[in-house]
């Protein structure tokens, strides 16, 4: 009798504890925002909006005002490449892992005329 006590008192605490736990948290959504030349600005946070607002502020931190969102993620990637040359072509794109998120902005950077096109930043959510 005893150990029955014991055991439904230790699923009761479980329960208890389980729905205190806001697992909601854990969960993060990405942003990548593009400005002049290699401005470049990314974050992730909870809230969309606040991954946004962040992402923006992290491209402008130079001064560049013309930075703008050009991705947004939720369970997915983000990933932007810039043409070697200084200013040159730039690709982003998105997809369900990092590696589909880079082959897209790879092969974007290069249908825009850019010649050998790297990664330079990726975000995840």
């Amino acid at each position: 009798m005893k150990l029955r006590f014991a055991l439904i008192a230790v699923a009761a605490t479980t329960v208890a504890a389980l729905q205190v736990i806001d697992v909601t948290s854990a969960k993060a959504d990405g942003a990548m925002a593009v400005g002049k030349c290699e401005n470049i600005g990314w974050a992730t946070h909870r809230d969309i909006r606040v991954a946004r607002r962040n992402a923006l502020a992290a491209c402008r931190k130079d001064g560049d005002t013309t930075c703008k969102i050009v991705a947004t993620t939720v369970d997915a990637c983000a990933a932007i490449a810039i043409s070697g040359t200084k200013c040159g072509s730039r690709g982003w794109g998105t997809g369900p892992t990092q590696k589909k998120a880079e082959a897209v902005a790879l092969e974007n950077c290069a249908r825009y005329g850019g010649k050998e096109c790297t990664v330079r930043k990726w975000v995840c959510s």
